[in-house]
């Protein structure tokens, strides 16, 4: 047996796909995501991703509220190869100016190819990009097909190795985290 993320997600979607693998929960209400849906929605984000030339290895940008497509979106990066990382969604807390400031400089440093994100945020994607940046794609949420996407036995991240980097996370810094069960930190 595989004890990768992608490894286990594949077992679990085998044995069991109406199994829930995640509670969202918003307020009052919440919803099940069962290992079929999340891996339904994740191959097509990676579907998505893939047919914008986004490769195995790169780092995208995820910018969505709390919900399922964050985590499809999420998971699509990781089944495809690619290095997702989560950065926070503008909200009235934080000042549009700042933040696009540090979007832009945190573009900078990651080197994204890509940044998902909804299509009434696009402006200040858009508004944090200079020329010249790494970023090839704006991918907009509203753009993903909502139909059931089939297994993709051929996507990249099902084969990943435990050394693989599975995600970059920054609110303390950039931490690159292993399929495995090491993490590599750089400040």
């Amino acid at each position: 047996m595989n004890d990768t993320v992608p490894g286990l997600l594949r077992q679990a979607v085998q044995e069991c796909p109406d199994r829930v693998a995640v509670h969202l929960l918003e307020g009052d209400s919440s919803q099940t995501v069962t290992f079929g849906q999340l891996v339904s929605g994740a191959t097509r984000y990676a579907h998505a991703l893939a047919s914008r030339g986004i490769r195995q290895g790169e780092p995208v940008i995820i910018i969505l509220e709390h919900g399922f497509d964050l985590l499809a979106s999420f998971f699509g990066a990781m089944l495809l190869g690619a290095i997702p990382s989560i950065l926070p969604f503008l909200t009235e807390k934080l000042a549009p100016e700042r933040y696009r400031k540090s979007l832009a400089a945190l573009i900078e440093v990651t080197r994204p190819t890509a940044i998902i994100t909804y299509q009434e945020f696009g402006p200040e994607v858009h508004g944090a990009l200079k020329q010249g940046d790494s970023v090839r794609c704006v991918l907009l949420q509203e753009q993903i097909e909502r139909a059931d996407e089939p297994w993709d036995d051929e996507l990249a991240g099902w084969s990943a190795s435990p050394e693989s980097i599975v995600l970059l996370q920054h609110s303390t810094g950039q931490c690159f985290v292993n399929w495995g069960t090491t993490a590599r930190r750089s400040r």
